[in-house]
């Protein structure tokens, strides 16, 4: 799957960076008077404006690259969106976003939910998301409860002794498998229980303040380039600044 790449340094973008979101309301008024309004979800659409300072050459010829192979704004690329959470519905580990593993049951409590396992080896909940596996990756949540929980993105993974009091753990994941999808898991020993809240994943080093997710997360799997082309400047040798402007529909 093409994607947009990703800096030399793990990062999906530089600040300041600018989001918005679009909507398209229809109206129409009768002879009587009275309006009707509507949500046109054909026309709902985010973009993105990305400037950067400093690229490397290589970084800045990747940006190039996807340019032509997508012939401007006509191809599609996998987009991670710098600002959200990659997680899909992260309020809620019941939702069919999360799969469990066998044995483990979910049920919601007063700040976050319980997973308990009641199998005989280590298992949780899961989700399957689309990562360039060039990516540094933060995968962060809040827990509590007595024994272990372990974080794991793809082949990386980590264990964290959990204690009665919330504490937020995460874990960096920067040598990822080159693979369609990376399995992101929150998990406990064998005969394990915890309380889990707040799961977030970013395509950083270092997890910033939590982002909800209702349905779907920051993950753009059909994104384009909204641009006639790049604004390019060489500032110095080897420091590249550039203007991307990329924007993807969003579901109805």
């Amino acid at each position: 799957m093409r994607h947009y790449p990703l800096l030399g340094r793990g990062g999906a973008a530089q600040y300041p960076l600018a989001r918005t979101r679009e909507w398209r309301l229809p109206q129409a008024e009768s002879p009587g008077g009275e309006i009707w309004r509507t949500t046109d979800a054909t026309a709902r659409r985010a973009r993105w404006e990305l400037r950067y300072r400093d690229l490397s050459l290589e970084e800045a010829a990747a940006i190039e690259a996807l340019f032509s192979e997508t012939k401007g704004g006509l191809g599609t690329f996998l987009f991670l969106d710098p600002l959200d959470n990659l997680i899909r519905s992260s309020t809620d580990l019941t939702a069919a976003a999360w799969q469990k593993d066998p044995m483990v049951a979910v049920t919601p409590g007063s700040e976050g939910f319980t997973v308990t396992n009641g199998a005989q080896a280590a298992g949780g909940v899961w989700q399957a998301v689309p990562l360039p596996a060039s990516g540094a990756y933060s995968l962060s949540c809040r827990v509590r409860g007595v024994g272990e929980a372990r974080l794991a993105v793809g082949g990386v993974g980590r264990s964290f002794v959990v204690g009665a009091e919330w504490s937020r753990v995460h874990i960096l994941a920067d040598t990822l498998a080159q693979a369609e999808t990376t399995t992101v898991r929150i998990s406990t020993p064998a005969g394990g229980s915890m309380e889990v809240a707040e799961p977030q994943l970013e395509a950083q080093a270092w997890p910033s303040p939590y982002k909800a997710t209702t349905g779907r997360g920051g993950v753009y799997e059909a994104a384009r380039f909204a641009q006639e082309g790049l604004t390019t400047t060489m500032e110095a040798p080897g420091r590249i600044a550039m203007r991307v402007v990329v924007e993807s529909r969003l579901a109805g």
